[in-house]
């Protein structure tokens, strides 16, 4: 069984960028919810501030999705980690930021298929006694 090593700077920052990104798309959603609201209940002087604050949101998630690929790509070993999650088809860049923040070095991980369970996206059949069974 191997150690546990602590995250390095490199991944706890990016942690914090993913994180920073996952709120302000949540702070996104929120305002569109509220701007259909307003938009039916036709007050328009709030709709025009809601529409202010989801184009300033939508600039600071773009400034942030950037820092996320500069600060990767400043860092060699988080470079080559993401390019190589980007290889898995349906994953991009904002899905491997977010592996690598939080799961950190994933060289620690023997096989793709640890990696996998430890994320929890590998199907198991459970089966208990002999007549109930389930995926």
């Amino acid at each position: 069984m191997q150690h546990w090593d602590a995250p390095s700077l490199e991944q706890r920052q990016l942690r914090a960028w993913s994180n920073r990104l996952a709120a302000l798309q949540d702070m996104r959603q929120q305002e569109m919810n509220r701007l259909e609201t307003h938009a039916v209940a036709e007050q328009r002087e709030i709709v025009a501030h809601v529409q202010a604050h989801i184009v300033w949101l939508n600039q600071q998630i773009a400034q942030i999705e950037k820092d996320i690929d500069d600060h990767i790509d400043r860092h060699p070993g988080l470079k080559h980690d993401a390019e190589l999650i980007e290889t898995i088809p349906g994953l991009g860049r904002t899905t491997a930021a977010k592996i690598l923040g939080h799961v950190g070095d994933v060289r620690r991980f023997e096989n793709a298929k640890a990696l996998a369970a430890y994320i929890g996206v590998t199907p198991r059949q459970r089966q208990s006694g002999s007549t109930i069974r389930g995926r």
